[in-house]
């Protein structure tokens, strides 16, 4: 029997407890997935597979195997968990949505899939949410699905104080965009009972939520200080060294070590990315372009940077303790004068998102370390190290890739014929 003609099963919705619509009731409406107050405007039979605390790698792997049969409309909320973990990778998030939406677009007449609120979670997800809705954007291209828009979602009656999960008005609310997305008639709003002249009679609710979430967070930060006393002293030295440095701009939960010595020309930069730490005694020295440190990169202690056309190092990459990046160096054309009088030549440096630069390794003007790249301890880079490459020696040369998850290491087929 072909699909047009079998029997479809209504709405089926994928996602995290959002989608699963726990809660109590509020301003007489009943706690219910926004995905089922959908179904019920469409007048069909509601599947539901979301389970609390999803994220999308759960979604392709344990949720969608369940999708065995055709359905009308397919409902997917994904990626809310994703962003708000320390591990946030953008590309994997991709790779599973691009799966996720493909095998549901092959079981759905229509499928929606949600973005994300950019006011995600205390304290804010940024830049998370927006990285992941251009990825739902591509992927529901990609595959013919319907885009819902919750960027602008939230409010003090839509969402509860945690600024993740909506109340069961916010519920009603995405279910109303959903609609709206399908150009559906009878929108869900119409059929909860009217709160619209009522929200007033929330505040003392939200504000007794809202006293109980500050509360949790005061207690979360004090537990934090005491397991951890340390950081408390490396905030303190975070401020005054940022307050010593104005052309120093740096991103959230920035940590400097004591020590640590900024010098910027006026013409030059240095910006920060959020989560990035600098070890003890190191120092970045900015004489022109910028230097760019991306979120969360790892600076260790005693290590020197000197820019004169620019240094960027990737998200995530790690430069081990007296590391030295320098961008330029003196010519030395005229033999008959000292080369500290001889001009200097410069070009940029990159280490790429996810890189290490080993203990007291030494990264030459002009050079380019490529993403996850490893470069070996007190090693010279004077030329490219491509992506995944591992490289070791005066000067670096290659030793063997490095392998993803599940595949074997490849040796460096110059090593393997000598």
């Amino acid at each position: 029997m072909s699909r047009d003609d079998a029997a479809r099963l209504g709405v089926v919705a994928l996602g995290d407890s959002i989608t699963v619509g726990e809660g109590s009731m509020t301003l007489g409406v009943t706690a219910l997935s926004w995905a089922q107050w959908l179904a019920r405007a469409l007048d069909l039979p509601y599947t539901c597979y979301a389970f609390n605390g999803a994220r999308t790698e759960d979604v392709l792997r344990e949720q969608l195997p369940r999708v065995r049969a055709d359905y009308d409309v397919g409902a997917l909320y994904a990626g809310v968990n994703d962003v708000r973990g320390p591990d946030w990778d953008a590309v994997a998030y991709e790779r599973d949505l691009g799966e996720v939406v493909g095998s549901l677009s092959a079981r759905c007449d229509r499928l929606l899939v949600l973005t994300l609120p950019l006011d995600l979670g205390r304290p804010p997800s940024a830049p998370g949410p927006a990285e992941a809705n251009a990825a739902v954007r591509r992927v529901a291209a990609a595959h013919g699905a319907t885009v819902v828009d919750l960027e602008d979602f939230g409010s003090w009656t839509t969402v509860l104080p945690d600024a993740v999960h909506p109340t069961p008005l916010g519920q009603i609310e995405i279910a109303d965009r959903a609609a709206r997305a399908l150009d559906v008639a009878l929108t869900p709003s119409a059929l909860a009972p009217s709160y619209s002249a009522s929200r007033v009679r929330y505040a003392p609710r939200h504000a007794r939520a809202l006293a109980r979430d500050l509360a949790r967070r005061a207690i979360e930060r004090r537990a934090r200080s005491r397991r951890h006393p340390h950081r408390r002293m490396a905030r303190l030295a975070t401020r005054l060294c940022l307050a010593r440095s104005p052309r120093v701009r740096a991103g959230e939960e920035v940590v400097l070590g004591r020590g640590v010595r900024f010098d910027v020309a006026p013409a030059a930069e240095i910006v920060l990315g959020d989560g990035c730490w600098i070890g003890e005694r190191a120092r970045v020295l900015a004489r022109g372009g910028r230097v760019l440190v991306g979120p969360g990169a790892a600076i260790g202690k005693r290590v020197t940077i000197v820019a004169h056309a620019g240094v960027t190092i990737g998200a995530g990459a790690v430069i081990d303790d007296g590391a030295v990046i320098v961008d330029f160096n003196h010519v030395f054309d005229d033999v008959e004068q000292p080369i500290r009088l001889q001009p200097l030549r410069s070009a940029p440096v990159t280490v790429g998102a996810g890189a290490r630069i080993g203990l007291g390794a030494s990264i030459l003007a002009g050079m380019s370390v490529g993403d996850r790249a490893t470069v070996g301890p007190h090693a010279v880079v004077t030329a490219d190290v491509p992506a995944g490459l591992a490289v070791e020696g005066v000067p670096a040369r290659p030793g063997q890739s490095i392998s993803r998850p599940g595949t074997k290491k490849r040796s460096n087929p110059s090593a393997d014929s000598s």
